[in-house]
């Protein structure tokens, strides 16, 4: 594991990855931080993101998810990509709802990462996702 990060802190190579991440940025996510091999991030759920049963769209959550577990497998300061991911859902998140992604690296094998998420709204936990990455490059 890597040495954490003061509470906020978000490694270097994290924030130069966030800044040309546009996707992320459109659905404003923001990462509260990244180190140590975590990483919280946030999103409201806004009206344009609900789904037609009126709740937030699975593959936002999904979204929000994925950018906090890809920021903590990149907190060892080399560039991770997706290599698979699940997501169960739990309960529903309705538009004002703020999400929060908790990400936490599992274990590291070579350039293998293993990363669980959990997202909430409030102390409800709205889904559980889990996630492979490799490392390709240093940042």
């Amino acid at each position: 594991m890597t040495e954490p990060e003061a509470d906020g802190a978000i490694i270097a190579g994290v924030q130069r990855m966030l800044a040309t991440d546009h996707a992320s940025q459109q659905l404003g996510i923001r990462v509260l931080s990244a180190g140590g091999d975590q990483a919280v991030a946030q999103m409201e759920v806004r009206a344009d993101m609900a789904n037609g049963h009126s709740i937030a769209h699975g593959g936002l959550i999904f979204a929000l998810a994925d950018t906090a577990f890809i920021c903590a497998c990149a907190t060892n300061s080399r560039v991770a990509v997706t290599s698979s991911a699940s997501i169960i859902y739990i309960s529903p998140a309705r538009v004002g709802d703020v999400l929060t992604a908790t990400a936490t690296v599992r274990n590291r094998f070579g350039r293998a990462v293993h990363c669980d998420v959990t997202v909430t709204s409030g102390s409800g936990v709205v889904a559980e996702f889990r996630g492979s990455a490799i490392q390709v490059t240093s940042t």
